[in-house]
C-alpha cells in the first residue's frame, strides 16, 4: 500500500505540472491573436510614386482629404473592418496630389515608406504608403482584417535623455 501511496506522491506532482503547462499555453495562444505586419518595400514605394492604382485593391486613406496619413489599398479577396479609414477609388492624379502633400508635415520634410501588409503567415493583405512605418494589423477572421491607422505621436523627450525624468521627483 506505501509503494502506491509514493507512486501517486511523484505523479501528481507531474500532472499538476502537465496540465498548468497546457493551461498557460492554451491562454497565451488565446491572447496572441492573429496579427499581420508591415513589410517594407521599395517596390510598393516606387508603385506609389508612380502614381498607379492596382485595380484588384480597394482603397482607403486616413487623415485630411488633401493631407492624409496614410494610403492603403486591401486586395479585394479581403475586408477591412474599420471606421477610421475612408474609402476612396483614387486615381492617379490625386495619387501624385497626396504624394506631393504627404511629403511635408507641419513644416517638416518626411519620408514616406512603401509596405506591404502581410498576415502572420506572411501572406500578403494589401500595401501601404505613409511617413510612418508601422501599425497594428490584426486578422478578425480568415477574409476581414483590421489596419490599424498610422500612431503620428513620436515618444515625447522631457529632458536631456530620452527616458526623461522616469524615477526622478
Amino acid at each position: 500500500m506505501n509503494k502506491i501511496k509514493d507512486l501517486y506522491k511523484k505523479r501528481i506532482p507531474l500532472l499538476v505540472s502537465c496540465i498548468l503547462f497546457v493551461v498557460v499555453q492554451v491562454a497565451f495562444a488565446g491572447c496572441s491573436g492573429s496579427y499581420g505586419r508591415l513589410k517594407p518595400s521599395l517596390e510598393i514605394e516606387k508603385m506609389f510614386e508612380e502614381h498607379k492604382v492596382l485595380a484588384d485593391h480597394s482603397y482607403y486613406f486616413s487623415g485630411s482629404d488633401v493631407n492624409p496619413n496614410a494610403v492603403i489599398g486591401i486586395d479585394n479577396n479581403y475586408t477591412l473592418n474599420s471606421k477610421l479609414w475612408k474609402p476612396v477609388n483614387p486615381t492617379s492624379e490625386q495619387l501624385k496630389d497626396w504624394i506631393d502633400n504627404m511629403t511635408h508635415y507641419r513644416g517638416y520634410a518626411l519620408t514616406n515608406y512603401g509596405s506591404v501588409i502581410l498576415d502572420s503567415t506572411g501572406k500578403r493583405l494589401g500595401v501601404w504608403y505613409s511617413p510612418w512605418n508601422w501599425t497594428t494589423v490584426k486578422m478578425e477572421s480568415a477574409k476581414s482584417i483590421v489596419v490599424h491607422t498610422p500612431d503620428m505621436n513620436p515618444p515625447r523627450r522631457t529632458s536631456g535623455s530620452f527616458w526623461g525624468t522616469l524615477g526622478e521627483n
